[in-house]
């Protein structure tokens, strides 16, 4: 159904959109560069002005009356592409505003001042590539929705307060120039959203709970994010932050791939909810401890690369990835009796791996190279197996398919060595023909009782027999003969 149009004085194009409410809608703007919205009149009748329509500006992108401004008090919608390319406009005024359509501002690179205090949904790209010409802070305290890249390329937004802001759709403010995100209600936020906001130094989102994909990925300035319900974060969230150093997660159970990758300024990070932590999820940081209680899986490379890496604690483990900690320079670590599967290459090329605490009673598969220690220039490289009986050999590994050790020390508790060895790919000898009084200090070993079996090196049979009564006991017995 057509509506009843009108023009002005101006040439302007007008629509009546409710003949009895006397309420119009601006179609075609052909006015002067400052446009004042308020009444309009048609013959004896006098219109309010409720809607800005599409492309409506379309003809004041440029010349002598390209627009500047825009004061409209009773405007409550504006429609797609309804300012788009108008490089000039510096200033919005529309006091009832409530949503703004497609690309409703895109392009505005003059724009500064947005007077809309009941703006409540942006549309998508609405102001995409504004803002750019001067640094620009905004004041949206009621809009709840904002959808996708609204704000992209908004380089010179610096500041943004929306207190009742409750779903981000995708980019929104990506390559935007916001210092700080403080969103208190957010609760739903799209992928990317504060991509490559090069200017943004803190983030605190206290309601959201899943991270999304590249949320805060290649933010160089980043410093500080607090995310006190978050639950997830989703892949890449964080990667490439190079200047990362403080992640407030505490409520965190799923990290998944590449969430802190390249974020090589983050030494040290809570993890006291995590269960699974993905591939690559904090490959190239800084950590230099990792102690995860709950953490049972770890991913592909979820831990590589990490040269500050010394100490892991993990004794919920079950599954630990391919290549999980190589390249990190880890002096010991106790893989859990919890584990069931460690993959191809886990601990490899660890030169400063001297203690690997193996008490995988459980584990069902070990892949290839699984455990070993790199080319290692410690000669007190370990390996524990369980953790009681001590085997030493050189170069335990030559001719396997995993890899050479200068020094491996193999320690089979409670279980067929002869299976510990196979499930490990360490030649049987190792277990089965080795010296087994080795000197290894590490050994726990038993106090003689007296001087007598100390002398001779015996041990009591029972604990609660002297070594020195069966001494005399044999001796008594040779004198009678």
């Amino acid at each position: 159904m057509s509506l009843t149009q009108f023009t002005d004085s101006t040439s302007s194009t007008y629509s009546i959109l409710d003949s009895e409410q006397k309420l119009a809608m601006l179609e075609i703007y052909n006015g002067p560069a400052f446009a004042v919205l308020s009444n309009i009149m048609d013959g004896s009748n006098v219109y309010k002005i409720t809607s800005i329509g599409d492309n409506a500006f379309n003809n004041s992108k440029s010349g002598q009356n390209a627009l500047t401004a825009i004061c409209a008090p009773d405007v409550l919608a504006v429609g797609k592409q309804a300012c788009t390319g108008c490089t000039s406009l510096t200033s919005i005024d529309m006091k009832k505003l409530r949503t703004v359509g497609y690309q409703a501002f895109s392009g505005c690179t003059k724009l500064t001042i947005v007077k809309t205090p009941n703006l409540v949904h942006i549309g998508v790209q609405a102001f995409n590539g504004a803002i750019t010409a001067t640094p620009t802070s905004l004041e949206l305290k009621n809009v709840k929705y904002i959808d996708d890249r609204a704000f992209n390329n908004c380089s010179n937004l610096t500041r943004i307060c929306l207190p009742n802001l409750e779903r981000l759709g995708k980019g929104v403010f990506s390559d935007s120039g916001l210092t700080i995100v403080e969103f208190p209600r957010l609760q739903v936020a799209g992928e990317e959203c504060f991509k490559s906001a090069n200017n943004l130094v803190t983030a605190y989102l206290p309601k959201l709970e899943i991270v999304g994909e590249s949320l805060f990925d290649c933010n160089g300035s980043l410093t500080k994010v607090s995310l006190p319900s978050a639950v997830r974060l989703r892949n890449d969230a964080f990667s490439y932050c190079g200047s990362l150093r403080c992640v407030k997660i505490p409520k965190v159970v799923d990290i998944e791939d590449g969430v802190f990758k390249g974020c090589t300024s983050l030494a040290e990070i809570k993890l006291d909810s995590v269960v699974s932590v993905g591939t690559k999820a904090f490959n190239q940081t800084a950590l230099n401890k990792l102690k995860a209680l709950n953490l049972q899986f770890i991913g592909n490379q979820a831990f590589n690369n990490i040269n500050a890496l010394t100490c892991v604690e993990i004794p919920s483990a079950k599954v630990i990835g391919s290549e999980a900690f190589v390249g990190s320079n880890i002096t010991s670590i106790s893989v859990p009796s919890t584990i069931e599967h460690i993959g191809s290459y886990a601990f490899s090329n660890i030169g400063t791996l001297s203690r690997l605490n193996f008490g995988g009673n459980g584990c069902t598969s070990c892949d290839i190279g699984a455990i070993l220690t790199g080319n290692s220039t410690n000669s007190n490289n370990v390996i524990y197996v369980g953790g009681t009986e001590t085997f030493d050999q050189s170069g335990i590994l030559t001719g396997n398919t995993i890899n050479t050790s200068s020094v491996v020390k193999l320690r089979v508790s409670g279980g067929d060595k002869r299976s510990v060895t196979r499930l490990l790919e360490v030649p049987v000898s190792l277990a089965s023909g080795c010296d087994n009084n080795d000197n290894d200090s590490d050994r726990p070993r038993r106090k003689p009782c007296c001087n007598e079996c100390a002398s001779k090196k015996n041990r009591c049979a029972k604990k609660n027999r002297c070594a020195r009564n069966r001494c005399d006991s044999s001796s008594s017995s040779s004198d009678s003969d």
